[in-house]
C-alpha cells in the first residue's frame, strides 16, 4: 500500500505527516 517509488508519493507522505503533526499540536 505504501510504495515510496516516485516524488509524488514522497510529497503525499510528507504532507500527510505534517497534517498529522498539525492535528496533534492543535489538540494539545
Amino acid at each position: 500500500m505504501f510504495r515510496l517509488g516516485g516524488p509524488s508519493n514522497l510529497i503525499l507522505t510528507t504532507s500527510s505527516t505534517f497534517h498529522f503533526l498539525w492535528m496533534l499540536s492543535t489538540m494539545s
